[in-house]
């Protein structure tokens, strides 16, 4: 007999073996890549083993296209924030190819668009989806965590405090008229920055970045915290080591 949609889709998920789910993660189909973004998530959830599986057939890259994808819709996005959260938990070569493939800067920007009120109604579930990924990619990682303080603090301040202050204004997007976004959107955008979900992982995101924010000078070897762009002792420009080593964290070739 005739199948509705819930049941295809499940019939999809069952019939579809992991390494397909990975390849439809970039159909061209948005219900596709929708489903395979979801059906990542829930393969590695049930078993973390498939986690290194998952990895070495191009599941981070995925994903992590979706999300980089400014046109992409948000029932998308979100499935695919939660995937990339299972891909790392408890798994640091996840963190550290995450790390590789810039998945923090990445994120960050899913972040910054949602607080242009872009996703509407799901803006809750989009803020709360990139908090837990990059949680996720920062517990016990050094790399990714002083990445974060470099290209995410600034949002990340403004969700624990629950406003965007009116001086950044700028932050929020103009639409394509040049004019400024509706009360409506501005309304949404107020309510899901005083979600006390968001807030409090916001707050617990910054707790666990405080060891790291930090810097040691190049040129006079002055530990600091990180300030500004310039070393208050010696003037030198401050730099945060963030260097991945390529060769570990490419796919591995068929041989």
């Amino acid at each position: 007999g005739d199948l509705t949609p819930p049941e295809v889709l499940a019939r999809f998920k069952t019939d579809v073996g992991l390494e397909r789910m990975v390849k439809l993660a970039s159909n061209e189909d948005q219900l596709v890549r929708t489903v395979a973004a979801e059906s990542i998530g829930q393969e590695i959830w049930l078993d973390n083993k498939k986690q290194s599986q998952a990895q070495k057939i191009g599941a981070i890259d995925a994903l992590l296209a979706i999300a980089i994808n400014k046109d992409e819709a948000v029932e998308a996005i979100i499935p695919a924030l939660w995937s990339l959260r299972n891909m790392m938990h408890d798994n640091p070569d996840g963190q550290a190819q995450f790390g590789y493939r810039d998945g923090v800067h990445i994120i960050c920007g899913v972040l910054k668009r949602a607080l242009t009120g872009i996703y509407s109604q799901q803006t809750v579930d989009v803020m709360e989806g990139c908090l837990t990924c990059l949680t996720t990619a920062c517990i016990h990682e050094e790399k990714n965590s002083r990445r974060l303080l470099m290209v995410g603090l600034e949002p990340i301040l403004d969700l624990a405090d629950g406003a965007i202050s009116k001086n950044k204004l700028d932050f929020v997007k103009m639409d394509d008229n040049g004019l400024t976004p509706s009360v409506q959107m501005a309304n949404t955008l107020k309510t899901a920055m005083q979600n006390e979900g968001v807030m409090a992982l916001a707050k617990s995101l910054l707790l666990m970045l405080a060891p790291y924010n930090y810097v040691v000078c190049r040129n006079c070897q002055r530990k600091q915290d990180l300030r500004g762009t310039s070393c208050y002792s010696c003037g030198n420009r401050l730099l945060v080591d963030v260097d991945f080593k390529k060769e570990t964290f490419l796919p591995k070739k068929n041989a």
